[in-house]
């Protein structure tokens, strides 16, 4: 069971990295599910992906005269 939580926890923390997620503009009722709430339906959401630039910089110290 731990190692199941683990998993899931990389995946969600790869997937919030990687991309932006976002609820669309359709309302959500909640369903009362044990102590917890849950959606009443499926929920639509946008996935967008975050652009990273992944070519490294250099800065020198060093000033040329």
């Amino acid at each position: 069971m731990a190692f199941a939580i683990l998993e899931i926890k990389l995946i969600l923390v790869t997937i919030g990295s990687l991309y932006q997620l976002a609820l669309s503009d359709s309302p959500v009722k909640p369903l009362p599910c044990g102590v917890a709430l849950a959606p009443l339906a499926s929920m639509r959401m946008f996935v967008t992906s975050k652009r990273y630039d992944k070519s490294p910089t250099f800065h020198s110290s060093a000033t040329s005269a």
